[in-house]
């Protein structure tokens, strides 16, 4: 109950002073498209032996700053995300966790790769330390994110479609609900024309749960999660 009432406190006090100052500084709406570089972590289980490898994916980032205290301001940036990677297995160990009877076709690679994808809508909440306050304005920031999947989905990069392949070859991502992580960075605001701002910056968002764990044949095959190191750029306007 006692941290009920702390952070309901801290949060009404948030609003209180970015409402206080709203009227007399400048707050910022935009949009910016962003590169995801994805570091993801798979903890693999019942020893079954497969490997992962990265895909980058792309961001669409809202921006609502808040202006606080002088250089102060709250940066709300409700994101639009795919992350995705290549998990691939070895044929005999597939073939052993599926039960089959003799061997796999011939045909098949020696390594099965499915990619596993992640649609998902993340709520970053920063706070943002501008360096200057007029003209190219560098600014620091960091705060929590949390995450709410949208779509998990799986495909086989190899075709059985003419091979009679009982039970079928798949590994099914079971996504979390919701996941947390922690966004630092740093990034640029450049002055143009009227109140329009270009905008660029890099961050670093390191995951503090699990996104997803995985199935094959009825069996767990691991847990993953990904830190990212993300490039974002775009517009934002003033008023």
């Amino acid at each position: 109950m006692t941290s009920r009432i702390t952070i309901r406190t801290v949060a009404a006090l948030i609003f209180c002073i970015a409402t206080a100052h709203t009227a007399t500084a400048q707050t910022r709406t935009g949009l910016k498209l962003g590169a995801t570089l994805p570091n993801w972590t798979y903890s693999a289980v019942n020893n079954l032996s497969n490997t992962v490898s990265n895909n980058p994916n792309f961001c669409i980032v809202g921006v609502q700053e808040i202006p606080l205290y002088g250089v102060l301001s709250i940066q709300i940036e409700p994101t639009y995300s795919i992350r995705s990677f290549d998990m691939n297995f070895e044929k005999l160990a597939m073939q052993q966790l599926g039960g089959y009877q003799g061997t796999l076709p011939a045909q098949l690679p020696n390594t099965l790769t499915f990619t596993q994808r992640f649609v998902s809508l993340e709520c970053p909440l920063l706070l943002k330390v501008s360096l200057r306050k007029e003209g190219i304005r560098p600014y620091i920031f960091a705060g929590p994110n949390i995450s709410f999947n949208l779509s998990a989905t799986a495909t086989a990069k190899f075709d059985t479609t003419s091979m009679n392949i009982t039970p079928p070859l798949d590994v099914k991502p079971k996504a979390e609900a919701s996941y947390f992580s922690v966004d630092a960075g740093a990034g640029v605001e450049i002055p143009l024309l009227l109140s329009i701002n270009f905008v660029a910056d890099a961050r670093y968002t390191a995951a503090l749960s699990d996104l997803a764990s995985f199935s094959a044949f009825s069996n767990s095959v691991g847990n993953a999660r990904s830190s990212d190191i993300r490039l974002f750029a775009g517009f934002t306007f003033a008023w």
